[in-house]
């Protein structure tokens, strides 16, 4: 699956841990060469958009406009996926109800339970058609 993985700059590290460790579950993950450099581009391409909590991303400008742009696009219903890396008081509410998925273990069990959650939707997107 095509997933845009939506980070703050301070939370970089992390972030490419996770993205290897989806891309070791088989998905192709943005910011990759093969994507496009166009963040909108990026987005309009991915199949799932799962969003890195930290107290950084949760004060980003970017990734706050990215989570809207997200929430707003019908592609990404059943398939935003909110992972925490560090708790904030001030994550956006509706991100609280998606259940969002513990990294605190390790890069690989977060990817693991990401895949295992985009799969789930797959197949009841699968049924429904």
């Amino acid at each position: 699956m095509k997933i845009f993985l939506s980070y703050a700059s301070e939370d970089r590290e992390q972030a490419h841990l996770i993205a290897e460790a989806l891309r070791d579950e088989g998905h192709d993950v943005y910011p990759a060469k093969n994507w496009p450099q166009d963040v909108r581009a990026a987005m309009k391409r991915a199949e799932a958009f799962v969003v890195l909590l930290s107290p950084a991303a949760v004060g980003s400008p970017y990734v706050n406009e990215e989570i809207q742009q997200a929430l707003l696009s019908e592609r990404f219903a059943d398939r935003l996926v909110p992972v925490v890396l560090k708790a904030s008081p001030h994550t956006p509410w509706i991100l609280q109800t998606m259940q969002p998925i513990p990294a605190k273990q390790s890069p690989k069990i977060a990817a693991q339970m990401i895949s295992k959650r985009l799969q789930r939707h797959g197949a009841a997107d699968s049924a429904a058609r």
